[in-house]
C-alpha cells in the first residue's frame, strides 16, 4: 500500500478516536449532574454548556477538523509551519472578537 495512505488513515483514526472520547465525556457526567442539581439545575447547566460549546466552535472555526484534513499533505514542512500559524492567529482573532463582545454584553 501507498505509506502516505497508510499514514493519513491512521491519523483519521487517531483524531476520530479522540474526538469521539472528547464527545463521551458528557455521558458519564451525566449521572453525577442529575443527582446533584435535580430536574431544574440539570436543565440550566445543559442550556449552559450547549451554549459555550457552540461559541467554542464558532470561535474555532473548525481548525481540528482543517488541521485533520490538510496538514498531513503538505510535503514542505515550511508551508505546514505557514499554514499552521496563520489558521491559528485567524482563531486567536475570532475568538478575541466573541471575548469582546461577550464583556461588551454583560452587566
Amino acid at each position: 500500500m501507498n505509506a502516505g495512505l497508510v499514514r493519513f488513515s491512521r491519523q483519521t483514526l487517531v483524531g476520530g478516536i479522540s474526538t469521539g472520547l472528547v464527545y463521551l465525556r458528557s455521558v458519564g457526567v451525566m449521572p453525577l449532574l442529575t443527582r446533584s442539581f435535580g430536574p431544574e439545575g440539570f436543565g440550566v447547566w445543559v442550556q449552559l454548556f450547549v451554549g459555550a460549546e457552540l461559541l467554542a466552535g464558532i470561535a474555532g472555526l473548525g481548525l481540528n477538523f482543517a488541521l485533520l484534513r490538510f496538514v498531513p499533505i503538505r510535503k514542505d514542512p515550511n508551508e505546514s509551519v505557514v499554514d499552521l500559524l496563520s489558521a491559528l492567529l485567524l482563531c486567536a482573532l475570532a475568538s478575541l472578537g466573541l471575548m469582546g463582545l461577550g464583556v461588551l454584553s454583560g452587566p
